[in-house]
């Protein structure tokens, strides 16, 4: 079981919002996180936001003296106090009783709940189905086929870890990834360049 990493603040049916327990310490654009116990919920992480704990109160300049970004933390150890990230993350499976499916939850997950990274083998065993790229195709906002590109990257690498580093496993997953999109997007050919282009090696 990997280390918790954050907890749910917010939650709806397609995303959730999570706070980070320590600053700055966030899972990367496109990372698979598991939310939840019972039934656990699977969610890539769509945007991640650093700033005030109290959206009233303005972040001042204070590195005006320091030589090192590290410095202005160290002169001013409050601040790790008054900040906070978060990241949001779109739902794209749940744990049933009869496996993982892919697809929204009937209930999205609770407020504290605890959020997870998965490990390798959890992203190369949820991703065998690549069903859950569908939601990822209709994801809002203009860095949506960037999220899905990362996602991807993302599975490809877990499969190279959990493989011994060997690239064919990667680039065999990425090929088959591929052609699921082109069967997605038969209708737009200048976002499926763009796409394949994305995940070419």
């Amino acid at each position: 079981m990997t280390e918790k990493l954050a907890e749910v603040i917010a939650a709806a049916s397609t995303t959730f919002t999570a706070q980070c327990y320590r600053l700055y310490e966030a899972p990367p654009l496109g990372a698979l996180v598991r939310v939840g116990e019972q039934p656990a919920i699977y969610a890539v992480v769509c945007n991640v936001a650093s700033g005030p704990l109290d959206p009233g109160r303005r972040v001042l300049p204070r590195g005006e003296g320091e030589e090192s970004e590290e410095g202005v933390y160290r002169s001013n150890p409050q601040l790790s106090q008054l900040l906070a990230t978060t990241f949001e993350a779109l739902i794209v499976g749940y744990q049933h009783a009869d496996g993982r499916l892919q697809g929204l939850p009937p209930l999205p997950p609770r407020v504290h709940a605890f959020v997870s990274s998965c490990s390798h083998a959890e992203i190369v065993q949820f991703t065998r189905d690549l069903g859950f790229l569908k939601l990822l195709l209709r994801a809002p906002g203009p860095a949506g086929d960037e999220l899905l590109i990362a996602c991807l990257r993302h599975a490809a690498a877990a499969r190279s870890a959990q493989d011994g580093a060997r690239q064919s496993t990667a680039t065999a997953f990425l090929l088959d990834a591929g052609r699921a999109i082109a069967r997605g997007l038969a209708g737009d050919s200048a976002r499926l360049s763009t796409l394949l282009k994305g995940l070419a090696p």
